[in-house]
């Protein structure tokens, strides 16, 4: 093989030499294009001690700034921000208070839900194991321009509290324990688990905005309406999902009030609530998926489905119960096709209880 000269050897390395000086002034005169940002500690500290927590890699990423100048700090990016954990799972963050709003487009990834976890406290404010006081405020929030996706990550054990229900009012916007959602949020291959909004909407999400959920468990949420996700403004898309042992006054698992709700290759189980113990909505379809052992309490209205419009296909709505209408669905225009409707009890159609009831091979 034919040899390079020492010439163009030489040469050849001042070439690299100066591509590697350019690129090393351009890192240091400007802030990085969009990346990755590798989250280090899970201390929820905002400090210049070359750390990067959770809280400091999101502000840098909406703010386009340095968090510090000392090594290890987060550097500045600019664009979209994808943040990362450099941290041996499994582990927990507990926050020392609610994450910074997300108000520009952001993702935060975990390797796995059930080894990256988020949480508001210490203490389950459903359950208060040993008596313990739970932090009074939600894990994060996505404000009006914000754009989250939530992907491989667990987020429990938030509390908010609507004192001014007892007063008379009620206001969405102090619900939402685990996430509060104004902007766009897209929640994948995560758990939302054990959050609590006393006297308000929305136990694990309550979400104003465009939301999509996949691959993910929502558990042990309790709310006033929608205890695992109270929702208003747009069509809620749930795919390949799990809702087990939440509680909601209206919407058990999933309530919607006057939006639409599809929920396809999915399981609603275990739920509570008095209307719609495991889904509330205006237009409910539910494809391929389970609805089981699902309990509307009185006055109960609706143990696996409450709708006013209600499409299910290829489904099982099985073993829920109902107070006093509709054990497994109760609707207005209620079409089920391909579906098994079984073993469901109510005082009123223990399966299904609807002015206009059409089945087809089901």
């Amino acid at each position: 093989m034919h040899q390079p000269t020492p010439r163009k050897q030489a040469i050849f390395a001042l070439g690299l030499l100066a591509g590697l000086t350019i690129a090393l002034f351009g890192a240091a005169g400007r802030p990085a294009a969009a990346a990755g940002m590798f989250v280090s500690t899970i201390a929820d500290v905002v400090a210049d001690d070359g750390q990067w927590s959770l809280s400091e890699a999101s502000i840098a990423a909406q703010t386009d700034t340095s968090s510090g100048a000392t090594p290890g700090e987060c550097a500045a990016v600019v664009g979209v921000d994808t943040i990362f954990f450099s941290i041996t799972t499994p582990f927990t963050i507990t926050l020392g208070s609610q994450l910074p709003a997300v108000t520009t487009e952001m993702e935060i990834s975990g390797d796995d839900a059930d080894q990256v976890i988020i949480e508001a406290s210490t203490c389950n404010p459903v359950t208060k194991p040993g008596g313990c006081v739970p932090k009074a405020y939600r894990v994060m929030e996505v404000g009006a321009t914000g754009n989250l996706t939530l992907r491989g990550v667990t987020v429990r054990h938030g509390y908010v509290d609507n004192a001014r229900l007892r007063n008379g009012a009620l206001l969405p916007s102090d619900g939402g324990a685990g996430i509060y959602n104004a902007g766009t949020l897209a929640v994948v291959n995560s758990t939302v688990a054990n959050n609590l909004a006393y006297n308000a909407f929305g136990g694990g999400i309550s979400s104003f905005g465009p939301l999509t959920i996949s691959n993910s468990t929502f558990s042990g949420n309790v709310g006033f309406n929608g205890g695992g996700v109270n929702h208003s403004g747009s069509t809620l898309s749930v795919t390949d999902s799990t809702f087990s042992d939440n509680y909601g006054k209206g919407g058990g698992a999933i309530n919607t009030d006057d939006d639409d709700v599809s929920v396809t290759h999915s399981t609603i189980t275990g739920n509570e609530g008095e209307f719609g113990a495991g889904i509330y909505g205006d237009m409910v379809t539910v494809i391929n998926s389970t609805i089981t052992d699902n309990s509307a309490l009185n006055p109960g209205f609706g143990g696996g489905i409450y709708g006013t419009i209600v499409n299910v296909t290829g489904s099982a709505i099985t073993g829920n119960t109902a107070a006093l209408y509709g054990g497994g669905i109760f609707g207005g225009t209620v079409n089920v096709t391909d579906s098994a409707v079984t073993g469901n009890s109510g005082y009123y159609g223990g399966g299904i209880s609807g002015n206009e009831v059409t089945l087809t091979s089901s």
